[in-house]
């Protein structure tokens, strides 16, 4: 099992920050997710400061599984997942 994470932030301006990141995994026993495949990942994120206590964080993530359906497929049955999903997500963090 490998894995190769890549990272990118940028600070906008004292309240912004974005955030690319980049991984690949290569599960080649399914010892790690259960199916025997690689896995490639982007996601792109933002980091808003409203002021110093609240932080919001909105992320756009995308998935591949490049050589098994490894998505919705609890059974490993052929045609029987998906190889990719899209998360869109949000959070907020209250600092205190």
């Amino acid at each position: 099992m490998s894995g190769r994470p890549s990272i990118t932030s940028t600070t906008n301006t004292r309240h912004d920050i974005f955030v690319w990141r980049s991984d690949f995994l290569n599960d080649a026993t399914g010892q790690r997710t259960g199916f025997k495949t690689r896995y490639a990942e982007v996601d792109f994120s933002y980091t808003h400061w409203v002021a110093d206590t609240i932080e919001l964080r909105p992320e756009v993530r995308f998935e591949r599984a490049l050589d098994a359906e490894a998505y919705d497929n609890p059974t490993d049955t052929t045609n029987g997942g998906k190889k990719s999903p899209l998360m869109l997500a949000a959070d907020m963090i209250l600092h205190f």
